[in-house]
């Protein structure tokens, strides 16, 4: 009835010397408690697998083997697996009323030390497997003690330890199979195979936690090999966990660094939602949404184009004027009253344009710094009219000096708001250089200056490229 690749097959009954013998196959091999220790976990899993199906195909057929333990296991010179003395099996019907203790002692199930009470069932078998599995990962059967009595009562206590550093995921698996109580174990030798089997699936998805554990110390990498292992095995508990605490780490850079934004994608992806890492991504968005903003507006303040348009008409409208006021002074006659009351005038005028347009010049930087420059010159302008009248130089030498004033005023106009209107200070060089050799023209070459201006602005004020307009 046990016919199977991992069950030593039966050839016949003989009677020796008056009693009975199996005629077995003859194994050349080794029994697996010798050669447990010369092979790795790997190859003693692939051990106990072939076994737990010799055991579940001999569920089956209604028999329970009741002394499983790897002395009883032979591996022969080719690999081949059997299960070997089945002295104590049973029917499985008969193992419910059992009234004999029985078994190897190290590997024993709790009920089998009272089979009277509860009998036994397939779960038994599937003890004695966790107890051969205790042994590939402890080295050593669950069940120790320096007597028989402690050894007993350990298989009463049925906690056999485990080491700390063991594979957590093995270790459940074997707790699982060496519970005190029958129904709380897995209920057949084939789900706990599934088990194991599904454990040696997870192989890859290991090795990635492991390997992101040993380069913790480089957040990227341990990251991705987190997030490989968890792509592997979803169930995989220490994957997430070593993620999660690798990504808080890496939370902890991109806040101090600025990156609010990457910190709470990072979060999301390991499903955090709220709590003291979502607070402290969210003050910095929220401060760094305030530095953009305030960026954002510097940006307009120090943007040449914004505006370009209404302080292009203001310059050829104050050109058109610094034309027409040397042309009129020439016409009135050159005189130191004229031209003080004509700067008086200008200054007067600006001071009124501050007034009335204070919305326009604080709307950007550049519209401050071309007022600031037209006041102060405006302000120097009158202040030296006073000044002139009483130095004793004549009307037509203080005009040379107000084209070196004008040209001054061009030259800061030219390094602080507008490149462009160069050719109005060149002409305006050129002003005060003629006006020192022929003082009678430099009214004249004044005028010529301030409508290069107005002609300069007409052409160059439009606006270039992209603009943003203040709010």
């Amino acid at each position: 009835q046990l016919e199977h690749p991992n069950i030593l097959p039966i050839y016949g009954v003989r009677k020796v010397k008056g009693a009975l013998a199996l005629v077995l196959k003859r194994v050349q091999g080794e029994p697996w408690s010798e050669l447990m220790a010369e092979h790795d976990r790997a190859w003693n899993l692939e051990i106990l697998l072939q076994i737990m199906d010799a055991v579940a195909f001999a569920h089956r057929r209604g028999f329970l083997h009741r002394d499983l333990k790897p002395s009883n296991v032979m591996v022969g010179e080719f690999g081949e697996v059997y299960l070997m003395d089945w002295g104590l099996a049973l029917p499985l019907q008969e193992a419910k009323v059992v009234f004999a203790t029985s078994g190897s002692l190290p590997y024993m199930a709790p009920e089998m030390l009272r089979p009277y009470e509860c009998g036994l069932s397939e779960r038994t078998d599937v003890y004695l497997l966790g107890a051969i599995l205790y042994e590939i990962i402890c080295q050593q059967p669950p069940h120790q003690g320096a007597s028989r009595a402690e050894i007993m009562e350990a298989i009463a206590r049925s906690q056999p330890p485990f080491a700390q550093h063991e594979d957590i995921e093995l270790v459940a698996i074997c707790q699982r199979s060496l519970r005190q109580q029958p129904e709380a174990r897995f209920q057949s030798v084939a789900e706990f195979a599934r088990a194991i089997r599904s454990y040696q699936g997870h192989a890859a998805s290991r090795s990635l936690q492991l390997r992101a554990q040993s380069m913790a110390h480089r957040l990227g990498p341990c990251r991705f090999a987190f997030q490989e292992a968890l792509r592997s095995w979803p169930e995989n508990d220490l994957a997430r966990s070593g993620l999660r605490a690798c990504t808080e780490l890496v939370v902890e850079y991109e806040l101090s660094s600025g990156e609010a934004a990457t910190a709470v994608n990072l979060l999301a992806e390991i499903g955090v939602s709220d709590g003291e890492w979502i607070d402290r991504a969210e003050e910095r968005l929220a401060a760094d949404e305030q530095a953009e903003r305030h960026a954002q507006e510097l940006r307009v303040q120090s943007d040449k184009n914004v505006q370009r348009s209404s302080r292009r008409r203001s310059i050829i409208c104050i050109g058109i004027a610094w034309t027409l006021v040397p042309l009129l002074l020439e016409w009135l006659g050159a005189s130191h009253r004229l031209f003080a009351l004509g700067s008086g005038a200008f200054l007067i005028s600006w001071l009124v344009v501050g007034a009335m347009g204070r919305a326009w010049i604080e709307a950007t930087l550049v519209n401050r710094q071309t007022y600031g420059l037209m006041l102060a010159g405006a302000l120097v302008l009158f202040l030296a009219s006073l000044g002139l009248a009483r130095s004793g130089l004549s009307a037509q030498h203080a005009h040379v000096l107000l084209c070196l004033h004008f040209f001054a005023v061009a030259i800061a106009f030219v390094i602080l708001v507008e490149w462009r209107v160069w050719p109005s200070a060149l002409m305006l060089l050129v002003s005060y250089l003629l006006g020192m050799h022929a003082p009678r023209l430099c009214l004249l070459m004044l005028a010529a200056s301030n409508a290069t201006l107005a002609i300069n602005a007409f052409f160059i004020g439009r606006p270039q490229g992209h603009t943003v307009e203040p709010a």
